[in-house]
């Protein structure tokens, strides 16, 4: 006997975003704290002027590391929230 896939429920498949959500929460929250780390100073006492930032090669590095999770995370959600929509119909 073949195997019968069970479809998943609208609302099953809303909850499972719970995670992803608050995962994209706390990438964009790490996010913040990058930005506002690295650019709510005046930097004239390391770069010797107010509109130059210096900015480190592992803090350019992990800026690049959690826009791509954000970006990644926000794809997936997206997906999951299609989905859901089309199990509703």
């Amino acid at each position: 006997m073949a195997d019968k896939k069970i479809a998943r429920t609208q609302h099953e498949q809303v909850m499972d975003m719970e995670s992803p959500v608050l995962d994209l929460q706390s990438a964009v929250s790490i996010m913040n704290r990058m930005l506002t780390d690295n650019f709510t100073h005046v930097p004239t006492q390391v770069t010797g002027r107010p509109d130059y930032w210096y900015l480190g090669k592992q803090d350019i590095e992990d800026m690049f590391f959690i826009m791509n999770e954000v970006r990644e995370r926000s794809s997936r959600i997206k997906d999951q929230w299609l989905s859901a929509l089309e199990a509703g119909r």
